[in-house]
């Protein structure tokens, strides 16, 4: 099996009905090939994988943003909104 370029971990929203939301996804060549549960996509996990990990990745910048802007919810970034 090839190895995926980017793999996203976290709550995916997708637009099948039958699997409303999945664990992971990842991408190679700029599109999606596999979406499902996180250990089923942990096997396209190779090497040069740049791995997302989403609910880690927002423990570490909740401090910095409530820092930042003294409540998430007012945060938005430059030039957004």
């Amino acid at each position: 099996m090839l190895a995926a370029d980017l793999v996203i971990q976290g709550t995916v929203l997708t637009v099948d009905e039958l699997q409303p939301t999945a664990e992971a996804l990842a991408v190679s060549d700029g599109r999606i090939i596999a979406v499902g549960e996180r250990a089923d996509i942990e096997s396209w996990i190779g090497p040069g994988t740049e791995v997302i990990d989403m609910y880690e990745d927002a423990l570490r910048r909740w401090p910095a943003t409530t820092t930042r802007c003294g409540r998430a919810a007012a945060c938005w970034p430059p030039g957004s909104g």
